[in-house]
């Protein structure tokens, strides 16, 4: 994380709008990605005890 980055807090994501940009983000939970070109970025996902991550689908999905 660069120095200086203020995280806004945030529970669980669920990205569906194409060209979406996370940015700045602390998520408690997860992030779920259901559209393309998405960009996350400066962003800090801590998982629950029973999930941790994310998940991509669409077109260029990267995890």
């Amino acid at each position: 994380m660069p120095d200086g980055v203020r995280l806004r807090e945030s529970g669980p994501m669920v990205v569906k709008e194409n060209g979406a940009v996370i940015d700045g983000v602390e998520v408690t939970g997860y992030i779920t990605v259901e559209a393309d070109d998405v960009t996350i970025r400066n962003t800090r996902v801590r998982g629950t005890k029973n999930w941790w991550g994310g998940s991509c689908s669409g077109r260029g999905a990267r995890g």
